[in-house]
C-alpha cells in the first residue's frame, strides 16, 4: 500500500503539475511529450540521491557513525526504489537531526524557489520547468509522501522519528513541514502566476 500510495502522490505532485505547465508552454505534441519524459527524469534520478545526501548530512553534522549508503538506487539491476544510508546513532539528538534533515532541506529550496521567481523573470520555458520541479514540486511531494507514509501507514522516515522523540512530537513536526510547506507552494503560485507564458513556444 505505502508503494501504491507513493505512485498516486508522484502522480498528482510531480506528473500532473509538470503536464499543467509543459501545456502551457509548448505548441507541438512532440516537444510537450519530450520535455514532460525530460523533466521527470531529471526529477526521479536526483530525488533518491538529494534525499538520501540530506540524511548523510545530517549524520556527519551530528558525529554519528555512517556504516554504510547507497545514494542512487542501482537502476543497472532493475531496482528503482533502494537508496539508503545506514548510520549508528549514539543519543536521540542524531537521530532526529540525521532523520529530518531531508525536510529541512525542502524547506530551504522552497523558500529559495520563492526568492527565485519574485526576483527573476525566467523567459527559457524549460529552466522554469527546472526550476519548478526540483525546488517546488519535489520538496512538497517528498513531504507528503513520508508524513503521509507515517500517519497512514506507520512507515519511513517519520515512523523513525517517533521512536526517538515520540508520536506527539513527530506529528507536530510533520504537520508544520506540511503546512509549510503548502503555504510557500501556494505563495510560489501566486508570484509565478505573473510569470506564466502568454505564448506556446516551438522550441526548448
Amino acid at each position: 500500500m505505502p508503494y501504491l500510495a507513493s505512485i498516486f502522490e508522484i502522480a498528482l505532485f510531480i506528473v500532473l503539475p509538470l503536464i499543467v505547465y509543459c501545456q502551457q508552454c509548448y505548441a507541438s505534441r512532440k516537444q510537450l511529450i519530450l520535455n514532460i519524459a525530460l523533466l521527470y527524469s531529471i526529477w526521479f534520478l536526483s530525488y533518491a540521491f538529494l534525499h538520501e545526501l540530506s540524511h548523510m548530512f545530517g549524520s556527519w553534522i551530528t558525529g554519528a557513525k555512517i556504516s554504510g549508503y547507497q545514494l542512487i538506487p542501482p537502476f543497472w539491476k532493475g531496482d528503482f526504489r533502494t537508496a539508503f544510508i545506514n548510520s549508528i546513532f549514539k543519543n536521540e539528538t542524531q537521530t532526529v537531526v540525521s532523520t529530518i534533515m531531508p525536510y529541512l532541506r525542502d524547506i530551504i529550496f522552497l523558500i529559495a524557489g520563492l526568492w527565485i521567481f519574485r526576483r527573476k523573470k525566467l523567459r527559457h520555458h524549460f529552466l522554469n520547468g527546472l526550476l519548478l520541479t526540483l525546488l517546488v514540486f519535489s520538496p512538497l511531494y517528498d513531504i507528503i509522501n513520508n508524513y503521509s507514509g507515517f500517519v497512514f501507514y506507520s512507515y519511513g522516515d517519520f515512523n523513525e522519528l517517533s521512536k526517538a522523540a515520540g508520536v506527539v512530537y513527530t506529528n507536530i513536526a510533520g504537520t508544520l513541514f506540511t503546512v509549510i510547506a503548502i503555504a510557500i507552494t501556494l505563495r510560489i503560485f501566486v508570484v509565478y502566476k505573473k510569470q506564466i507564458p502568454t505564448q506556446k513556444s516551438t522550441t526548448r
